[in-house]
C-alpha cells in the first residue's frame, strides 16, 4: 500500500493539466501521461500554486515571473485577453519596466510587447496598497467571484445525478437523441469538461431499468448480457477538453462478471451496431467489426476504433462489479479515473 493510500488519499478523479514552461522546470515537476494516440506527454510546469524558497539574490522572483508570463503567453495564443497580476512586496518592479519588457519580449510570442504599461500585467507595489488590503480588496473578491461563476455556470450538477426524460415508448428513440444533443449543446456553450451523470426516467420521473432502457431506445443486446446486468445504471456525458467533442457512456453494475465478460466477448461483432443510440452523429452500420485489446491502469479494455478521422470508438470493460461502455478511449480512461478511484 502506498503512502497516499495509507493516508486515505486515492487517485485523482481526473488529471489536472499543467502549463509547460520549459524542460528544466517541466521535467522535475511533471509526470508522464499517455496521450490520445499513445504518445508520451510530460504534464509538468506551472501548477495552481507555486512556492519559491531560497536565500537572497538567487533569482526566486525572476523564475517566478518567467513561469507566470510563459504560461500567460501560451494561454494568449488562444485567449488574447489574458491578464497577469503581481503584488510587489519589494516595491521596485515599476522602477524597472523596460527591463521586464525586454525580459518578456525575448521569451514570448503572443503577449503584448508592453504588457505593464497597457495593463496586461498589473503590478501593485506595497507602497500603494498594503498586503492585507490587497488580499481583501483584490485577491479575495476575485477568487470568490470565480467560485460563484463556477457554481452558477453549469446547467448540470456534478454532485448528484441529473435526468434524461423519455416521454413515451413510442417517442423514446427521438427523445433520447434530442436529450443527448441538448446536453452536447449546453456543455459546449459552458465549455464544461466535467463528467456529468444522468438517470434515465419516464414522464413520471420514474427511473428506467437497464432492460427497459435498452428496449425503448433500441440498444439491442441479447438476454445473456441483459440478465447479467443490474437494473441500476447511469448514462455519462463527457466533453473532451482536447477534441472538444461530447461522448456518452454507460456504467452499470454487473451481476455476474465472469458470465458478462464471456457474453460480451461472444457478441462483439454486433456490439458496435447495438450502441449507435449513444452517438449524437448519424453513423452507418458496420460489418467489419474486430475488437482489440488494450489496458489502462492494469484494467483490460476491449475496443473497436471507427478509424474515420474522429475519436469515435466502442470500448467496454468489466472491472470488479462495474461494466463500462464508452464511445471513445479518452472517455473510457476518464470514467475509470473518476469512478474506480473515487473514494
Amino acid at each position: 500500500m502506498s503512502v497516499l493510500q495509507k493516508l486515505g488519499i486515492n487517485k485523482n478523479m481526473s488529471m489536472k493539466p499543467l502549463f509547460n514552461v520549459g524542460a528544466l522546470l517541466d521535467i522535475p515537476t511533471g509526470s508522464i501521461v499517455t496521450g490520445k494516440y499513445g504518445e508520451s506527454i510530460i504534464n509538468g510546469g506551472l501548477s495552481t500554486i507555486e512556492g519559491f524558497v531560497g536565500p537572497g539574490n538567487n533569482f526566486k522572483s525572476t523564475i517566478m515571473h518567467y513561469m507566470m508570463y510563459t504560461a500567460a503567453d501560451r494561454a494568449a495564443a488562444s485567449f488574447p485577453d489574458v491578464e497577469m497580476i503581481t503584488y510587489d512586496t519589494e516595491d521596485n518592479m515599476l522602477l524597472n519596466v523596460d527591463r521586464y519588457n525586454n525580459f518578456i519580449n525575448n521569451h514570448t510570442k503572443y503577449l503584448n510587447k508592453d504588457p505593464i504599461n497597457i495593463g496586461q500585467w498589473v503590478i501593485i507595489p506595497k507602497s500603494q496598497m498594503s498586503a492585507d488590503v490587497w488580499v481583501k480588496e483584490v485577491l479575495y473578491p476575485y477568487t470568490t467571484e470565480k467560485e460563484k461563476d463556477n457554481k452558477n455556470s453549469s446547467t448540470y450538477s456534478t454532485n448528484s445525478l441529473n435526468q434524461i426524460k423519455i416521454q413515451s415508448t413510442s417517442t423514446a428513440v427521438s427523445d433520447f437523441s434530442k436529450n443527448l444533443k441538448e446536453i452536447d449543446k449546453n456543455l459546449e456553450k459552458e465549455n464544461n469538461s466535467n463528467l456529468i451523470g444522468f438517470n434515465v426516467v419516464d414522464k413520471d420521473n420514474k427511473k428506467l431499468s437497464f432492460r427497459s432502457f435498452c428496449s425503448v431506445i433500441s440498444i439491442n443486446l441479447p438476454e445473456s448480457i441483459i440478465s447479467n446486468i443490474d437494473d441500476d445504471f447511469v448514462v455519462y456525458a463527457y466533453r473532451s477538453p482536447v477534441t472538444l467533442v461530447t461522448r456518452f457512456s454507460i456504467v452499470a453494475k454487473s451481476l455476474n462478471s465472469v458470465m458478462l465478460k464471456k457474453s460480451l466477448n461472444s457478441y462483439e461483432a454486433n456490439l458496435v451496431n447495438s450502441m449507435y443510440p449513444l452517438f449524437i452523429e448519424k453513423i452507418s452500420k458496420r460489418s467489419d467489426v474486430v475488437f482489440e485489446d488494450s489496458e489502462y491502469d492494469s484494467n483490460r479494455i476491449r475496443f473497436f476504433n471507427f478509424k474515420d478521422g474522429t475519436n469515435k470508438s466502442i470500448d467496454y470493460s468489466v472491472v470488479g462489479d462495474k461494466l463500462f461502455i464508452a464511445t471513445s478511449m479518452e472517455t473510457m480512461h476518464f470514467l475509470m479515473d473518476t469512478l474506480l478511484f473515487k473514494k
